[in-house]
């Protein structure tokens, strides 16, 4: 087994009924951090803005026996984004995990 792997072994199980969410889900860190949740024992929302790659991180979290929302959503759209998030809650309960991993950038005040 690989170290990192060997690693995340343990927590196998830790997130058994919660809830997760993730941005930037459909690949790179992202697609890491929500198969990682879904091991742990995790539904997780997915989103981001390219489906075909959503779907595939899904197809991982369901052969770890969880649950995957695919939810494509491009985050600098405030509106897509409540929009997402309340799917995400009415789908698989609140998420009680965010992951924020999408590539964007924005301008604005705090």
């Amino acid at each position: 087994m690989e170290p990192t792997r060997e690693l995340l072994a343990r927590f196998d199980g830790a997130l058994m009924g919660a809830s997760a969410l993730v941005t930037g889900a459909g690949s790179g860190i992202g697609r890491a951090v929500s198969v990682a949740l879904a091991r742990a024992g995790a539904d997780v929302a997915l989103l981001g803005r390219r489906t075909d790659r959503l779907e595939q991180t899904a197809a991982r979290i369901e052969a770890a026996d969880r649950r995957a929302v695919v939810l494509p959503t491009d985050v600098t759209d405030d509106d897509a984004v409540r929009a997402a998030v309340e799917t995400a809650a009415d789908r698989l309960g609140p998420a009680a995990i965010a992951g924020a991993s999408a590539g964007a950038q924005r301008w604005g005040g705090v």
